[in-house]
């Protein structure tokens, strides 16, 4: 459950998903958000399991100093950072943030914490290929499916190895029956990497 600063507190997810244990509570943060450093330390004590960063909606550069801050805030925990990839434009009025999803504008930040994993979102949307680079070249970049062909997928697997790709829907944006689909064909008769992808590895990350 990923929330998104300032639109969320860093220890919002922890009250909404208290008493389900199938909800996995993400973190967040944002510049304007008085003592946010205590705050994300507090919610990654009390049970968050990730940091969510979209620097789209937060209106922050991907190598805005304020990322490299909160990451050395967060790293010690050991937790992956599920990062938004993919230029989008997200309302009516084009507002010139979408070049902020350039996946390619993460790789500062990537290096910079090479002992934590980065899962890129929608493997960069309209241009999977930028993420596939980084896959090849950082070893703690992981590829989430959402949005992606079957053959994308397949060659996400090929690329990052059965231990660095994931399932993801991006629901309530699509639906996730067939995200799912697509990344049960990419596996195909390999039961080891369907249960890979369609759940393990991110448990991996975040148990």
């Amino acid at each position: 459950v990923h929330p998104i600063a300032p639109f969320a507190a860093p220890g919002d997810n922890l009250k909404l998903c208290a008493g389900e244990p199938r909800l996995i509570p993400f973190t967040c943060a944002h510049p304007s958000q008085d003592r946010w450093e205590e705050g994300v330390k507090e919610a990654m004590e009390g049970g968050c399991k990730g940091l969510k960063i979209h620097p789209i909606l937060q209106r922050l550069a991907p190598e805005d100093p304020f990322y490299f801050d909160l990451l050395e805030v967060f790293a010690p925990y050991g937790r992956p950072v599920m990062a938004h990839a993919g230029e989008f434009d997200y309302y009516i009025v084009k507002d010139g943030y979408s070049a902020y999803g350039d996946t390619l504008r993460y790789e500062k930040l990537i290096a910079a914490f090479p002992q934590v994993p980065f899962i890129l979102v929608h493997m960069g949307l309209y241009f999977p290929d930028k993420r596939l680079d980084l896959a090849r070249r950082y070893e703690n970049v992981y590829l989430e499916t959402s949005f992606q062909p079957l053959r994308k997928v397949r060659e996400a697997v090929g690329v990052a190895g059965r231990e660095r790709v994931m399932f993801g829907s991006d629901w309530p944006e699509s639906d996730s029956k067939y995200a799912l689909r697509i990344a049960r064909k990419a596996a195909g008769e390999d039961a080891d990497l369907r249960d890979r992808i369609t759940g393990a590895n991110i448990l991996a990350l975040v148990s």
